[in-house]
């Protein structure tokens, strides 16, 4: 317990009663395609918007503290137009650059290279990861956070397109440069459930 409310897994802060985790990560991309949002330090860094030093495995066990499903029970679909499984989540990220707070949600970090708009403001879906005789391959892979379909990775992105890996790109405007700080937070919804059908926008 690092405070009243507050536990904390790691350098992840999990604050139960908000149904909330709060962890640190840098920008790592401010051009290009990517596929992911966040990646672990020994992920996939060349495609990815944020990386952290955390570990997977440690956002896991604050997730399953707040009663998100486990790794291995969110089997994903054969076709990418069926929901994914697990639980919904929002992402929010915060930074400072000259003395000013910034806030956007995960989804505004990203945007449609043909549409040249953001993802659809809406929640993500956090599926856990697998697991492989025995190894959690989020740990093993560093795939955090997912704009395509990834098992492999905690969180995924359930609006159509996900299944095209050329699709998304970093949203430079108004993010600040490679290696400011900032903070992620994931959100708790609701578990258990079949993700919705989201415009692609």
């Amino acid at each position: 317990e690092i405070s009243p409310g507050v536990l904390g897994v790691g350098s992840v802060r999990l604050h139960k009663e908000r149904k909330m985790i709060a962890f640190p990560a840098v920008f790592n991309m401010n051009a290009g395609i990517v596929e992911y949002l966040l990646v672990a330090n020994f992920g996939k860094t060349h495609e990815s918007v944020l990386r952290t030093d955390v570990d997977p495995y440690q956002i896991h066990v604050a997730m399953l503290l707040l009663g998100a499903q486990g790794a291995g029970t969110n089997a994903f679909p054969t076709e990418p137009d069926q929901p994914l499984p697990g639980d919904r989540l929002t992402i929010e990220t915060t930074w400072t650059t000259d003395g000013q707070e910034h806030r956007r949600r995960g989804e505004e970090l990203v945007h449609n290279r043909i549409t040249r708009t953001p993802l659809s403001p809406g929640p993500w879906i956090y599926n856990g990861s697998i697991l492989v005789d025995g190894a959690f391959i989020a740990q093993l892979d560093g795939s955090i956070v997912s704009v395509i379909a990834d098992p492999n990775a905690l969180v995924n992105n359930p609006r159509p397109g996900h299944e095209d890996d050329e699709l998304w790109m970093v949203r430079s405007t108004g993010l600040p440069a490679i290696e400011t700080p900032v903070m992620v937070t994931f959100q708790l919804l609701e578990t258990g459930v079949r993700s919705r059908s989201m415009p692609a926008r």
